[in-house]
C-alpha cells in the first residue's frame, strides 16, 4: 500500500514553517522553518504591517522546494496569523500591507471611547484591536483604505488563492471569525452588525464551509487555510473529547473543543472543525513573560561583565525554589502587555517578604502567574469533565517547571506533544480530512511524551 503524504504551511508572525507527513505510516517525514523578516517600518506608531507580497514570495519558494524534495505529496494544507487582513484588488493581488494581529490602531480613541470600545457598543459583539474589521472600521472611518481594494482576506488566504489561481479570497470559518463580527451560529458574518457599523458588505471574504479541496498547485490538491489556533489544536491533541490544551509561544492559549456556542469573556467560542467549536482564553504574555523576566536578570548580568543569556540559571533557580515547596508564597501577574479586553492593565508583585525575595521566588511565582493565567481562564469555562492535559509550544516544552506548575494547577496527567510546528502539522493533517480520511487514522500522527 502506498503511503498518502501530505504537506502543511504556517505563516507565523516571524517565520514560515513547514511540514511533510505521512499519514499512512503517523510519521513526521520533515520540517522547515525559515524567517520571513516581512516586517515593515512605520511612522504610526500603533500601526503593525508586514509586506504581503514578500511573504506571498517566500513561501511559494519554500513550497516549491519541498515539492521537489518530495513529489510524492498529494495534499497541502495551510494556516497562518489569525486576526490580521490585507486588502486585494479585482485581480486577486494585494494592494496594501498585511495589517497583523499586533496593529493597535482598535486602541486608538474615538472621542471618548476606543475603535474597538465604539464597534462593541453599535455592533453588540466583542471587538478588540487587531481584529480584521476593527482595522478595516479605522481604516475607512480614516480614508486609509486603497482606491483599489475589493476584497479582505488573511495571509493564508492570499496564498491559497494565489496558488489556486483564484481572484476573490474564500476563508475558512475559523479565519472569518477571528475578523470579528461573525455570528457563529449561521457560520456566517453578523451582516446586520457590519451594517451597523456603514462597512461595505462586499469588501468581506467569502466563506469556505466544507472540508473539501479548493484547487490544484501543481497538480497536487490544496485545502482551505485553517487559523493558525484552530491548526494547532487539530494537530496536537489525539482524544479531542478528554483533552485540554495550552500552548505557549509569544503568547499563550487554552483551548477546549467543545459542541457549544457561548462563552463568557475573556473566554471566546471559535469555530472549529466540522460542526466543532473551541472554547480558548487567549494570554497576551506567555512565553514572552519569561523572555521579559530574562533581560531583566541580563541588564544585571552584562553589569557584572557576562553578555551571555540567562535562561539556564533562571531555570535552575526556578526548579530550586520549586522543590523547595516555596510555590504560592509570593505572587506575579504578568500582564507586561495587559489583555486583549483591558490593554491598559499591568502586571504586579505581590506577597513580598524579607523571607520570600529573592531571585529564584521571583522566578517560580512568574512561571506560577502563567500557569495561573490560563487555568483561571479554563476554570471559567462550563467544561470540567478533561482528563488530558495537552501542552504545546517552545515556551513550556523547554520549561520543565511550568510542565510541573500546569500539571499541579490542572490537576491532570500532562502530555508534552513531540512533533514539531503543530499549526503547520495540523494544516498537513486538515489536508488529508479534505481528501476523505478519517478522523481516527490522521490523528495516529500525533506523538506524545508523558510527563510524571
Amino acid at each position: 500500500m502506498n503511503s498518502f503524504i501530505t504537506c502543511g504551511i504556517d505563516i507565523g508572525t516571524t517565520t514560515l514553517s513547514a511540514v511533510v507527513l505521512d499519514i499512512t505510516n503517523g510519521k513526521q517525514i520533515e520540517a522547515f522553518t525559515r524567517e520571513h523578516r516581512a516586517a515593515l517600518i512605520s511612522d504610526k506608531s500603533f500601526e503593525r504591517i508586514q509586506d504581503a507580497d514578500r511573504i506571498l514570495s517566500l513561501a511559494i519558494q519554500l513550497l516549491d522546494s519541498i515539492l521537489d524534495k518530495y513529489p510524492e505529496i498529494s495534499s497541502i494544507g495551510f494556516t497562518g496569523q489569525m486576526h490580521g487582513i490585507l486588502y486585494t484588488d479585482k485581480e486577486g493581488r494585494a494592494c496594501s500591507p498585511l495589517y497583523t494581529w499586533q496593529d493597535g490602531r482598535g486602541n486608538e480613541m474615538m472621542g471618548a471611547v476606543s475603535y474597538a470600545e465604539y464597534i462593541t457598543s453599535v455592533s453588540g459583539r466583542a471587538a478588540a484591536s487587531g481584529y480584521g474589521l476593527v482595522t478595516h472600521y479605522y481604516n475607512s472611518v480614516n480614508s486609509l483604505v486603497p482606491d483599489t481594494a475589493v476584497s479582505i482576506c488573511s495571509i493564508m488566504d492570499y496564498l491559497v488563492m494565489s496558488l489556486s489561481g483564484r481572484n476573490k479570497p474564500i476563508c475558512h470559518p475559523s479565519v472569518a471569525a477571528s475578523f470579528g463580527l461573525y455570528d457563529i451560529d449561521k457560520k456566517d458574518f453578523d451582516r446586520s452588525a457590519v451594517l451597523k457599523l456603514g462597512i461595505d458588505i462586499g469588501i468581506l471574504p467569502g466563506i469556505m464551509t466544507e472540508d473539501k479541496p479548493m484547487g490544484k498547485y501543481r497538480g497536487i490538491d490544496i485545502c482551505p487555510a485553517l487559523g493558525d489556533n484552530q491548526a494547532s489544536v487539530f494537530g496536537s491533541v489525539a482524544d479531542e473529547d478528554a483533552s485540554v490544551l495550552v500552548n505557549y509561544g509569544t503568547g499563550s492559549q487554552v483551548s477546549v473543543i467543545t459542541d457549544g456556542v457561548e462563552a463568557d469573556p475573556p473566554l471566546e467560542v471559535r469555530p472549529y472543525i466540522g460542526e466543532k467549536n473551541l472554547i480558548c482564553g487567549c494570554a497576551l504574555c506567555g512565553g514572552y513573560a519569561y523572555e521579559v523576566l530574562e533581560g531583566f536578570f541580563a541588564s544585571y548580568a552584562r553589569a557584572l561583565g557576562n553578555n551571555g543569556n540567562q535562561y539556564a540559571v533562571m531555570d535552575s533557580l526556578a526548579e530550586c525554589a520549586y522543590y523547595n515547596k516555596n510555590k504560592g508564597k509570593l505572587k506575579v501577574a504578568p500582564l507586561f502587555k495587559g489583555t486583549r479586553e483591558n490593554p491598559e492593565i499591568r502586571g504586579s508583585v505581590s506577597g513580598l517578604s524579607v523571607d520570600n525575595f529573592d531571585a529564584g521566588n521571583l522566578i517560580l511565582a512568574t512561571v506560577e502567574g502563567m500557569a495561573d493565567e490560563l487555568y483561571d481562564m479554563y476554570s471559567a469555562s462550563d467544561v470540567s469533565d478533561r482528563t488530558i492535559l495537552v501542552a504545546s509550544g517552545n515556551g513550556v516544552r523547554k520549561n520543565k517547571v511550568l510542565q510541573s506548575l500546569l500539571r499541579d494547577r490542572f490537576g491532570m496527567k500532562l502530555s508534552l506533544l513531540e512533533n514539531k510546528e503543530e499549526a503547520a502539522m495540523g494544516a498537513a493533517m486538515y489536508s488529508a480530512l479534505c481528501m476523505g480520511y478519517g478522523l481516527s487514522e490522521i490523528k495516529k500522527c500525533i506523538l506524545y511524551s508523558d510527563i510524571e
